[in-house]
């Protein structure tokens, strides 16, 4: 770090001023206040961030501090660039000019950066446009400062960042290598984010995502979520470049889960349009795409980033046209033309590709949209309330659930920081309820639930048990497109489930059984496949009589089956020639636990049944962990826990034999746990729940070492559900 006394040091005269400001008090006290507040909040809430610096730069014009009015006007304005926030940012940057031009303020170093907030503000509206204006600028700037000085950065990069949007790929590599060179600070997020930009825009995805990587692993030690954020979006487009769409897939998720608590507008822009692309590239089903395409664009337009608005909407033309797609939503080349229309001419090539769609530019003047510059931090704060709940609406009909449940927490926190704390929890409950549904793991849910469990321990009334209680009767009205498929029994389990979690106890009462035959076959394929599987993965490793133990199991099934359908033909004529595949599923799956070679017993098993045979057989060469069920790994326990609850309620003759095909599946996964140290507190778990079972439920095992927490809970729990008991009619 840079001495006070170093001449290029910019900040050293803040220090200095500091301490007069603290010694006069009142409102020059409050000018440090409303600064320091600003930078505590810089990288978490922007919103904040700005309610703080307006507060300091009202004190600052109030006791005519001059040189402080012009740094804080200079930050706000680097917050709102930040952000994306064009439209606010140009007009004040212009008219900073005047200020920084003044020659009051001539010793304060931040009269360059005024000049710098301009050709940032050129740089998100168009950068390949304004090319010319950027590099005059920063050339100028250049000349008037020394070799290794921060603002000398800063013109560097911004030179580089004009080159690289348009195509000069030598030019810009010199920019980038001579501000690498002439550092003269150290790397921080900011810094190596755009250097990962510039060679994303020349296409040298390796290198950016080397630097991608590196900004966050910057931001992580230096706990500066919004450049995490920009990072993990950033990697996203390298993915997709690079068609490593399992990365990008697993990537967007991680963007999504940050975006829940971190971001404003322009990331919720570039998450939409990341997913468009996604899909665009990934998926055979490219409809999709166009929505998310549009959706990014109207915020890239709105914020005034038209470059981005323009080039995101011609792509999702140009893929349905390319896909012959009629769904490409009918503002999209609209806004590709108010987005061309504020272009400069410069940017033949998106003059050139919206004409291919026989579209005319729409100058200034045929724009009717509100003026985001006028607008004030708590206006803002509205705004993006209101987008979010116009996006939410989108998500819901189009049966985007992920996308639903990040809609739905950031509503929640909006209310919650706004004091409208039932409306927080109840839209933190939908946004946690979904994300049960859909079975995430804990390390994407925790959020949500760590903020139920917060306010159900500080608020008063019951405030999240009244909530829950209301929940019970069902989604409300406006989730409906999302959930039809859900039944009321298991939204009701889903609400319980949740109470259980809020409160800190396991849960461990069994999930409801569809009422669609269909899902109850899927439930029962899963199940036995994976038992299949694991007597095939572990055959050296169990006994023979353990084998036939699962195949007798199969062999009666089919036959009690094969029974009850001759009885239905019988009494039911018109039945007659009910599919029997099921049967020769189960009579597959006896031969396979008995050692048949997969070929026979594809042979012996009709169409179109036979490809189970060979999944199960793959199945059986993978780690229980990527077993259907078993992913993610925190409900891998939950759903053994339910299995025991379920098997141990249930009384009726073939019960000693299902308790021990349940403890042998126990005893099967336990053999994979136990290759990792990490999973080993499971797979201790797992033998005290096969303990427990082969006791018939009746006491809790004795073990030589306790079991790690949560799973001493949860053995608990298991124990006191298992002593309900259930008539085979109602299970």
């Amino acid at each position: 770090m840079a001495s006070n006394n170093d001449p290029t040091n910019i900040w050293a005269w803040t220090h200095r001023d500091e301490k007069r400001l603290e010694q006069k008090g009142g409102q020059w006290q409050a000018i440090l206040d409303g600064y320091h507040d600003f930078w505590r909040n810089y990288h978490d809430d922007h919103i904040a961030a700005e309610l703080s610096i307006s507060q300091a730069l009202a004190a600052a014009r109030e006791t005519k501090e001059l040189k402080w009015e012009l740094l804080l006007r200079h930050w706000r304005l680097q917050l709102w660039l930040s952000q994306s926030q064009v439209k606010r940012a140009l007009p004040e940057a212009v008219d900073l000019l005047s200020l920084a031009t003044d020659t009051r303020v001539r010793e304060v170093p931040q009269r360059i950066c005024a000049y710098h907030d301009i050709v940032e503000c050129y740089i998100s509206m168009d950068a390949a446009g304004y090319y010319q204006e950027i590099v005059d600028n920063s050339q100028d700037v250049l000349s008037q400062l020394p070799q290794r000085h921060p603002c000398a950065t800063c013109a560097r990069s911004n030179l580089a960042r004009a080159a690289a949007a348009s195509h000069r790929s030598e030019e810009a590599e010199h920019w980038i290598n001579q501000t690498k060179a002439a550092l003269s600070e150290r790397r921080h997020p900011g810094l190596v984010i755009g250097f990962a930009e510039k060679y994303a825009l020349l296409g040298k995805w390796d290198e950016a995502e080397q630097n991608y990587l590196e900004a966050r692993n910057l931001a992580n030690t230096n706990k500066q979520a919004n450049y995490y954020l920009d990072a993990t979006l950033g990697l996203i487009h390298v993915y997709i470049a690079r068609k490593e769409y399992h990365r990008a897939f697993e990537t967007l998720n991680q963007a999504r889960q940050l975006l829940k608590s971190y971001g404003g507008s322009a990331s919720m822009a570039r998450l939409l349009d990341v997913e468009g692309r996604f899909i665009a590239a990934a998926a055979e089903d490219k409809d999709e795409a166009l929505n998310f395409l549009t959706r990014a664009a109207r915020f890239y337009l709105d914020l005034g980033c038209y470059r981005d608005a323009a080039d995101t909407a011609l792509y999702a033309a140009e893929v349905a046209r390319e896909h012959n797609l009629s769904s490409l939503p009918e503002e999209t080349l609209e806004l590709a033309a108010r987005a061309v229309g504020q272009l400069p001419r410069t940017s033949q090539d998106l003059y050139q590709r919206l004409a291919a769609f026989d579209v005319q530019p729409l100058s200034a003047e045929d724009l009717n949209s509100d003026d985001l510059a006028t607008l004030s931090a708590e206006e803002v704060d509205k705004k993006e309330l209101a987008e979010m709940e116009q996006l939410l609406q989108v998500h819901i009909a189009r049966q985007h659930f992920s996308d639903t449940c990040v809609a739905l927490f950031r509503i929640g926190r909006w209310y919650g920081n706004h004091d409208q704390m039932r409306a927080a929890i109840d839209y933190l409950l939908l946004s946690a309820a979904i994300e049960r549904l859909l079975k995430l793991s804990m390390n994407e849910r925790e959020e949500a639930l760590n903020i139920l469990q917060n306010l159900h321990k500080n608020l008063p009334d019951g405030a999240v048990a009244a909530a829950l209680s209301a929940s019970e009767d069902g989604p409300p009205s406006w989730l409906a497109p999302l959930l039809a498929d859900v039944s009321l029994d298991r939204w009701q389990w889903i609400i319980r489930a949740l109470r259980a979690e809020i409160a800190g106890e396991p849960v461990v009462e069994p999930e409801p059984e569809s009422n669609q035959s269909g899902q109850d076959f899927y439930s029962w394929l899963n199940h036995s496949g994976g038992m299949t599987g694991l007597i095939m993965r572990f055959r050296d490793k169990i006994t023979p009589e353990e084998c036939e133990q699962w195949a007798h199991t199969m062999d009666e099934s089919a036959v009690a089956m094969d029974a009850h359908i001759d009885k239905m033909e019988q009494e039911n004529p018109e039945l007659a020639g009910h599919d029997r595949g099921p049967i020769a599923i189960m009579r597959g799956f006896a031969a396979l636990a008995r050692g048949t070679s997969l070929a026979e017993v594809e042979a012996m098993v009709p169409e179109p049944y036979t490809p189970i045979m060979s999944q199960t057989a793959e199945l059986a060469v993978t780690p229980v962990w990527f077993h259907p069920g078993a992913s993610p790994i925190d409900f891998l326990v939950e759903q053994m826990a339910q299995k025991a609850v379920l098997a141990l309620q249930r009384h009726d003759p073939t019960r000693p034999q299902r308790l021990a095909n349940l403890a042998l599946r126990y005893k099967m996964m336990n053999f994979d746990l136990r290759q990792h140290e990490s999973l080993v507190p499971i797979a201790n778990f797992l033998d005290a729940l096969s303990a427990l079972i082969l006791a018939n439920g009746k006491e809790l095992p004795q073990l030589d070492q306790p079991l790690e927490a949560p799973f001493d809970a949860v053995l608990a729990a298991v124990y006191q559900s298992s002593q309900a008991t259930t008539s085979p009619e109602q299970v």
